[in-house]
């Protein structure tokens, strides 16, 4: 299963560097100038944008869950013993009131 989610290729520098300038261009990453051994290079980043987050996660829960099934479920609630206890309360609520309002639509 794990062959079939690696690249086909393998990809060049340019082909990343282009990637991700084009992305930083559209603000979808930012970026910072540093200087190191080798001249000047920029570090790349997610800004903290809570709705392309939630977007990108998403996207990467949907293609996890088409490649391995309903076990990334329980896999990502294992994973939850790593998150601050605030962020978890915060998790829990935003759980909470989904099923709620699921049980109000009648979907659950």
């Amino acid at each position: 299963m794990m062959e079939e989610l690696r690249p086909g290729r393998v990809l060049a520098y340019t082909t990343v560097s282009t990637t991700l300038d084009r992305l930083h261009k559209k603000g979808i990453v930012s970026r910072k100038s540093v200087s190191g051994r080798t001249g000047q290079k920029y570090v790349y980043s997610f800004p903290g944008n809570p709705g392309l987050e939630k977007q990108v996660v998403n996207r990467m829960v949907d293609r996890l869950v088409s490649a391995f099934g309903p076990s990334v479920a329980s896999t990502i609630y294992d994973r939850l013993s790593e998150v601050s206890p605030d962020e978890a309360a915060k998790l829990r609520e935003t759980v909470d009131a989904k099923v709620k309002q699921r049980r109000v639509d009648g979907k659950a």
